[in-house]
């Protein structure tokens, strides 16, 4: 018995995943956009809400087939930024967004606080309805 070539090989190990074409003519696959490409390496064009067949293959290229005819190479579409550092004069470095954390008038944070009190050695000698009166928690 002879060993079946490398193209059978990737055919047969081959994983199909059911895919949508967006309205930018594009698929998501994997947190990526990629746009389908015919033999000559130009982008091929469907109606949004076409169901499509993403192939990706052993060898891990990815193909598409759409109606079970025509197959087309994906190419991923690369992430932009909306304006350049390089060439936007009216750039700005953007904000590092801070983590929210709640007050302390926070329900949630009133039952920790309120565990974090009482397991204080020096709030462990006085009793709870007194700390409670003098609105702690």
């Amino acid at each position: 018995m002879t060993q079946p070539s490398d193209e059978r090989i990737n055919l047969i190990l081959a994983v199909l995943t059911g895919r949508t074409v967006d309205r930018g003519h594009c698929i998501r696959f994997q947190r990526q956009y990629y746009r389908m490409l015919d033999s000559e390496g130009h982008q091929v064009h469907y109606a949004s809400g076409t169901k499509v067949l993403v192939i990706r293959a052993f060898n891990g290229e990815l193909y598409c087939s759409v109606n079970d005819t025509s197959i087309y190479a994906l190419e991923a579409i690369p992430l932009r930024q909306k304006k350049s550092p390089e060439l936007d004069a009216d750039y700005t470095k953007p904000k590092p967004q801070k983590h929210w954390i709640p007050p302390m008038s926070h329900p949630w944070k009133q039952a920790s606080f309120r565990h974090y009190v009482l397991t204080r050695p020096h709030h462990s000698r006085q009793d709870p309805e007194e700390l409670a009166s003098r609105n702690i928690f």
